[in-house]
């Protein structure tokens, strides 16, 4: 029960108690002190609550527009008028992982699950930063326990499959996922099967995946990431006309799309279409220029056509990092 409802019962009911003893001068000056005593402290927390919502409010509006030293001010504020404000320390957990204090973080939603320890917010917060520094064993733990306690809950699963994705529980995330579309939620089911969509293609389910990205798009059908991934699965089933149509759709929705002119480019070279390949690679490196794999495709391309530019596209994605160019730069350019 939160703060204010609390004590707003026990003050007004212990106010009209005091006035009808008053009225009535049935008892002596000393139990009217008392009660007037109680009546008091009880006011004085009552007022202690409504500022802690008040500054937790106050927080939450910093928080929104990204002045995180002033949102954990008042979150800080919030936390001292009731330190068993548990929502306020999920916040303000929220907003030192903005500010890089991990540690800080853990810190608040440890102490949200120690006051409530069937808070979820902060299971999945803490789940979350579980996940962010690689405790995978700490993550499952509170994203299954997140589960337990939300077990009719859409979104419970959908982010709980999502960050399993990210543990590269892909079987766990898949599961999860089939939960959510289980349950439904109407506004966000297209964005449900586009991520199972992308769980499947993790799992090499490409068929699969496709069905998924089919459903997608009869739901949202100028979803640009639909037609993306679901180029990137007919491309591993070698529909290379399919997966250039797709690319070609989802760049018609997204012009800055970078990763489908890449892709459509890497199938372009595929099919011996090295122009237009290169000019798909182009586009991509305008867009995402520290991008090292691009220009180690572009490079391929621009060797099968005429050898032109071809060794300073290796050396470009060997000094991004790109170490698969450095034997082509061997074969190549020595």
């Amino acid at each position: 029960m939160g703060c204010f409802f609390c004590f707003h019962s026990f003050f007004s009911q212990s106010h009209i108690y005091c006035l009808i003893l008053a009225k009535n001068q049935t008892i002596g000056q000393y139990q009217m002190k008392k009660t007037i005593t109680i009546s008091i402290i009880a006011f004085i927390i009552l007022s202690s609550c409504q500022r802690a919502g008040y500054y937790y409010r106050c927080g939450v509006s910093k928080g929104k527009i990204h002045d995180d030293i002033g949102a954990k001010e008042k979150f800080d504020k919030s936390i001292e008028l009731n330190p068993n404000y548990c929502l306020a320390f999920v916040d303000r957990g929220i907003i030192k992982l903005r500010l890089n204090d991990t540690i800080g973080a853990l810190s608040d939603f440890n102490k949200a699950l120690e006051i409530n320890p069937k808070f979820s917010p902060a299971y999945y917060c803490r789940g979350k930063l579980n996940v962010d520094v690689q405790d995978s064993t700490g993550a499952m733990k509170d994203l299954n326990k997140l589960c337990e306690l939300e077990p009719k809950s859409f979104y419970t699963y959908f982010l709980v499959g999502i960050e399993k994705r990210r543990l590269k529980n892909y079987t766990g995330a898949l599961a999860d996922m089939n939960k959510a579309i289980e349950l439904g939620k109407k506004d966000a089911l297209y964005y449900t099967y586009y991520t199972r969509g992308l769980i499947k293609l993790d799992l090499f389910d490409y068929i699969g995946a496709i069905a998924d990205f089919n459903k997608t798009i009869e739901l949202n059908e100028d979803y640009a990431l639909a037609y993306g991934n679901r180029g990137v699965a007919k491309e591993k089933l070698k529909d290379y006309k399919g997966a250039i149509a797709d690319y070609t759709k989802a760049i018609m929705f997204n012009p800055q799309y970078a990763n489908a002119y890449g892709n459509r480019g890497i199938v372009k070279t595929e099919l011996k279409e090295y122009k237009e390949a290169i000019d798909d690679f182009n586009y991509a490196i305008e867009l995402t220029p520290e991008n090292a794999e691009l220009y180690f495709f572009r490079a391929n391309a621009k060797h099968q056509l005429n050898k032109d530019g071809s060794c300073i596209d290796w050396e470009k994605a060997s000094e991004l990092g790109f170490k698969d160019a450095n034997d082509s730069i061997k074969a190549y350019c020595n």
